[in-house]
């Protein structure tokens, strides 16, 4: 079955909850917690209360569990922790990027665009003629 994969900031307020034994969200509890006074301290602590986090940090964190042996995390056998999908630093949900045929047919719309307004502010690149303007209906 196909759990519901969480954002970078429901994954720390999960892994909040699981740390401190809770059986749901506490603010004041989480509030509380001394994740900054443990040994190196807790890299998602800053996190906690909400702050957009960073995906890089869960490699960090990451890192830390894995003993500080970066090279260790790809192979990481924990599938089933709510970090795993972020472990290499990377969202996995933003994973699309146009390709080159992709970007020359945008460029060619945004061409296209451009050239029908009749403004200097929105087509730079042409020189700016009120008859232009005129001969626009």
């Amino acid at each position: 079955m196909n759990e519901k994969r969480l954002t970078p900031n429901e994954t720390v307020r999960a892994l909040c909850i699981e740390c401190l034994g809770l059986s749901q969200y506490n603010r004041s509890e989480i509030e509380n917690c001394k994740g900054d006074t443990c040994v190196g301290g807790c890299a998602l602590f800053p996190y906690r209360l909400g702050k957009r986090i960073p995906v890089k940090v869960f490699r960090k964190f990451c890192s830390e569990c894995m003993n500080r042996q970066p090279a260790l995390i790809p192979e990481c056998p924990a599938t089933k922790c709510k970090i795993f999908p972020y472990r290499m630093g990377k969202n996995p949900v933003i994973k699309w990027s146009p390709s080159p045929e992709r970007r020359r047919e945008a460029a060619e719309r945004m061409k296209r665009v451009r050239s029908q307004c009749c403004t200097p502010e929105l087509n730079p690149d042409e020189n700016f003629s009120e008859d232009a303007c005129a001969n626009v209906s």
